[in-house]
């Protein structure tokens, strides 16, 4: 929407492949990079503390600003610290409380380098002007009250349960997720489409998410992305049994 250069960055199990990044920035102009190095989405992996360094090396290095997605990162209670409190000057965080409190609580917040907040505040009256003010004092009482921390607790257990079910159905599957998440992504084996996989479950009234939705190159991967989070247990073992049984369905068609 912006015309922005979108560049594709190679990845490893363990997240982005900054050797690759590396060379990528020794012949093309980087001014931001867009990260979610805690649960990230849809890959699951959290980036460890040396890659961080790495990253934030390259930073200084080619001189641009790192954007830090935080949205799922309260599902890993321990995990190193973000880009924004090892490189508080160079990276602008980003998160809500969508994710960690209620689906209905469309709030934001970015923590920036001092110097850009009056920019920020600007962009967002333009853009947004303002969030709902009885749902920003909702939040603030129960981020002061504890009571954030209470649900996030228990978001967690809810995830690592369900990511217990997905092991149990697709433990002789391929699949990528990360123990505690709330989502996870299904490369297709060779000569399943995603269409045909999507076009059948939409059918079952289950909907999942192509790799469309999050590729940048050309070449889209054949794989979906699951989410986990909003059904009961049973109704997610089930839903979860459709997928898999969909997908054998176009391997043998």
């Amino acid at each position: 929407m912006y015309h922005i250069d979108l560049v594709a960055i190679p990845v490893t199990e363990s997240g982005p492949d900054l050797t690759a990044f590396a060379k990528i920035c020794e012949h093309r102009k980087i001014r931001g990079y867009f990260t979610m190095p805690t649960l990230h989405n849809p890959l699951g992996w959290v980036m460890d503390l040396a890659s961080r360094k790495a990253l934030i090396n390259l930073a200084r290095k080619y001189q641009f600003w790192l954007i830090e997605d935080g949205s799922y990162s309260f599902l890993q209670k321990t995990s190193p610290p973000p880009l924004a409190e090892l490189a508080p000057d160079i990276t602008f965080y980003v998160t809500g409380f969508s994710k960690n409190i209620a689906s209905g609580l469309r709030v934001g917040l970015v923590v920036a380098p001092p110097e850009h907040i009056a920019n920020l505040e600007r962009i967002i009256r333009i853009t947004t002007w303002n969030t709902p003010a009885l749902t920003t004092a909702i939040i603030s009482e129960w981020l002061e009250q504890g009571d954030a921390e209470k649900l996030e607790q228990r978001k967690r257990r809810d995830a690592k349960n369900r990511q217990e079910i997905v092991r149990r159905i697709f433990t002789d599957f391929p699949y990528i997720a990360h123990p505690c998440s709330y989502f996870l992504w299904i490369p297709l084996p060779a000569g399943v489409r995603c269409d045909a996989v999507i076009s059948r479950l939409r059918e079952a009234n289950i909907a999942v998410s192509s790799a469309e939705s999050y590729a940048v190159t050309r070449d889209i991967p054949q794989a979906i992305r699951v989410a986990i989070s909003s059904l009961t247990y049973d109704e997610l073992e089930t839903v979860l049994q459709t997928i898999k049984q969909t997908i054998i369905y176009f391997i043998d068609f």
